[in-house]
């Protein structure tokens, strides 16, 4: 898919998106951050905000890498010792 600009408003602030999502999962992605940033202290700073919003976003992502690992393992029966995103190990 071809590469387009648009205007995405996070918190407070409109930032320009270079994108090839289409339209459909361009709205997955933006719902799931408007969540993230929805649920920032909006008293806080936007640079803040946008802090918070990363750390929460990659705990997620770091849960549901583990539960994917977990899951896979059951199913391969090696018991999921990979740990996918994990600096230590």
């Amino acid at each position: 898919m071809e590469r387009r600009s648009i205007p995405l408003l996070v918190g407070n602030k409109t930032y320009p998106l270079l994108t090839s999502l289409d339209d459909d999962k361009l709205r997955v992605v933006y719902g799931v951050l408007k969540d993230a940033m929805a649920s920032t202290p909006q008293a806080f700073e936007q640079d803040q905000r946008l802090f918070i919003a990363c750390i929460q976003l990659a705990d997620a992502l770091v849960n549901a890498s583990a539960r994917l690992d977990g899951i896979l393992g059951a199913l391969s029966g090696s018991g999921g010792e990979k740990k996918r995103g994990n600096p230590e190990g």
